[in-house]
């Protein structure tokens, strides 16, 4: 009952929201009603519609601190990837498709795959700007259905939002820098991007080092940046900006 009441709450609000303005704000994407409809059911916590088991970002966090786990990250751009499709900094490859395919259905203890919790479960549209709700009216169901196919629905999945920090909940934000806290880190990523960091969250790590790669389609040069990631100690925590690479 509960999540039937939250969804009348979506409806009203969304009554008072413009769909014709937020079509011309994604000019590739077009309402599709069937997509609409099945978000619905999914964001209606009452509803038996099958779901993948995933941790909320709180608790993927909590399960990263107290234990030695490696997180791979699924966003919007791996899963175009996985569709065929070309992303801005990344070109579509076929070997890269596939590799993204199989850690998705990784079984490997100490790896942890996140994929995004709010793609499955009820949003509050009041609390979301206005690209939020335009985002998942029209392109998260776009996006959940492309990866429906490739889920492991006996497998445990952590939240891929947790890296998305909201820098006025300090508490969550001083909680997530805990993860590299005195440590001796690897950020692997390009110069770019690593320079136009509005706030320097490794601050507190004991040692930064920086390995820079290619902005633009870092999956071509993918043997070159393995072997000089090995070249550092394997006591170091490894941080990957290199988007699906």
């Amino acid at each position: 009952m509960y999540g039937f009441v939250q969804l009348i709450k979506n409806l009203v609000y969304l009554s008072k929201f413009s769909l014709k303005n937020t079509v011309m704000k994604f000019p590739y994407y077009n309402l599709n009603l069937q997509y609409l409809i099945e978000d619905i059911v999914y964001k209606a916590s009452d509803s038996n519609i099958k779901k993948p088991k995933i941790y909320n970002e709180n608790e993927t966090l909590n399960i990263l601190l107290n234990g030695n786990m490696s997180l791979a990250r699924f966003g919007d751009g791996e899963i175009e990837i996985i569709s065929g499709k070309d992303i801005p900094y990344q070109k579509f490859d076929k070997k890269l498709s596939y590799r993204l395919k199989e850690i998705l259905k990784n079984e490997q203890e100490n790896l942890m795959v996140g994929i995004n919790h709010w793609y499955f479960n009820y949003i509050d549209f009041r609390k979301l700007d206005d690209f939020a709700k335009d985002f998942s009216l029209y392109i998260m169901p776009k996006i959940r259905n492309k990866l429906m196919d490739y889920i492991n629905f006996d497998k445990q999945y952590c939240d891929a939002g947790i890296s998305k920090l909201d820098l006025n909940s300090i508490n969550y934000y001083e909680k997530f820098k805990n993860l590299w806290k005195g440590k001796e880190i690897v950020v692997v990523g390009c110069k770019n991007a690593i320079n136009s960091l509005k706030y320097n969250i490794y601050d507190c790590a004991n040692l930064i080092n920086y390995l820079y790669v290619p902005n633009i389609n870092s999956y071509d040069n993918y043997n070159e940046i393995l072997e000089e990631i090995k070249k550092f100690k394997k006591d170091k925590l490894i941080i990957l900006m290199a988007g699906p690479a």
